[in-house]
């Protein structure tokens, strides 16, 4: 069990003196695997090399994602959902400690940095206050250090997942706490067919790995590119907050942003963002001033030039569920649309959580036959804010539209 530093590891490895080593506080899964491996066997769950096979994966669980950031919300929610699974939504603690006391979850994943109560708070009140002592709680946090995951594991969680979110590591994750029988394995199973994946995988976009992108969150490319849309609609915002707080000397906001920005670039692999903002949050952390200048501006470029080549991409190209597609006129009726968003807006001011969700669907039913990635993205955040009940939220992204020119 794990006491040493990493030379001393090493050590202990050459001489023989270790196979295998696991880290305090020890999680009983991780034992078990351990054991597992010193006898020559494996742990019952599939290698990385059978990566592609996590798409027979399926699952009837009951899952509820704590996640302030949208975006990483999106890609959750999509690789959770792949598997069959049941999603509900909360932003921060708070939310999630009511969602707990009124219904029933089989695990939840709980992002450990949010505002109002964070992760690690809001785990403690779910079993002391609570008394949920056997509910599954997965830290998903973007820190992987000793003491991070001790903190965790303290507060009563049971497990974690480093982000970026791979979606073949939160599969084995889930696999040790979701009940017997609730997450099968189907090896014939896959969402894609081969000419399908082989268009996606020909696509080049300057600063984003798209094909790992795919591959770990096991989506379509249409719904890569539109969840990569709304990254840049939501984390705009959040790369100015971070210039303002660098230029005003705020640097516990800073850094928050910049692990927002991090984050997100990671789980959609936009590669070159995702390391200059690593490089910037470490120099936060030392207050190295010439430093810090250095990787915003590298932050801010690279965030432009993804954005710029996406947008490119999108300029040249439609994208359907057979493929990649030149670019056509829609035959979309303006007039009806913007009818169809006030009906839904009224609902919306009502507070109509049915009515709401009947006509959003009705209006998500009627774009399926667009090949227009701004409705696309419009709809997807509709969806992400009416599903947790942000309907002001939703009302003001309708109104936003409306009065685009």
């Amino acid at each position: 069990m794990d006491t040493l530093n990493v030379l001393e590891k090493n050590s202990a490895v050459k001489q023989g003196m270790a196979y295998y080593f696991l880290q305090k506080p020890v999680i009983p899964s991780y034992l078990f695997d351990a054991i597992m491996e010193a006898f020559g066997r494996q742990s019952g769950f599939i290698s990385q090399p059978d990566l592609k096979k996590i798409h027979g994966y399926t699952s009837t669980a009951k899952v509820l994602l704590a996640e302030d950031n949208p975006v990483n919300q999106m890609v959750a929610v999509e690789i959770l959902t792949l598997a069959g699974m049941t999603v509900h939504k909360a932003v921060n603690g708070k939310e999630a400690i009511e969602k707990i006391k009124k219904e029933n979850f089989d695990v939840v994943l709980m992002d450990v940095q949010m505002p109002e109560m964070d992760g690690l708070e809001a785990t403690v009140r779910i079993r002391r206050d609570l008394g949920e002592k056997n509910l599954p709680i997965i830290a998903m946090t973007a820190h992987a250090m000793r003491g991070d995951r001790e903190k965790c594991i303290a507060a009563g969680m049971n497990d974690y997942i480093s982000k970026p979110i791979d979606r073949l590591k939160l599969y084995k994750v889930l696999s040790k706490h979701i009940p017997n029988g609730r997450l099968n394995y189907d090896p014939i199973k896959t969402p894609f067919e081969p000419d399908k994946r082989d268009r996606a995988d020909s696509i080049h976009i300057p600063g984003i790995d798209v094909d790992k992108g795919m591959d770990l969150m096991g989506c379509s490319f249409e719904r890569y590119i539109v969840i990569l849309s709304q990254f840049f609609i939501d984390l705009y915002p959040v790369l100015n907050k971070l210039k303002e707080c660098i230029q005003q000397d705020i640097p516990a906001e800073a850094k928050a942003a910049t692990h927002s920005l991090k984050g997100s670039a990671g789980n959609l692999c936009i590669t070159e963002l995702y390391s200059a903002s690593q490089c910037l949050e470490k120099a936060i952390e030392k207050r190295d001033t010439d430093e810090i200048n250095t990787r915003l501006l590298q932050v801010e470029q690279y965030f432009l030039e993804a954005k710029e080549a996406l947008e490119s991409f999108k300029a040249g190209h439609s994208v359907k569920e057979s493929g990649i597609l030149p670019r056509e006129d829609q035959d979309n009726d303006p007039e009806k649309l913007k009818t169809m968003l006030q009906d839904l807006d009224k609902s919306l001011e009502e507070y109509d959580p049915a009515l709401s969700k009947i006509k959003f669907d009705r209006f998500k039913k009627y774009l399926e036959d667009f090949q227009d990635m701004e409705l696309s993205t419009l709809s997807m955040k509709l969806e992400n804010e009416i599903s947790i009940y942000q309907f002001e939220k939703a009302r003001q992204v309708i109104k936003t539209f409306i009065q685009k020119p």
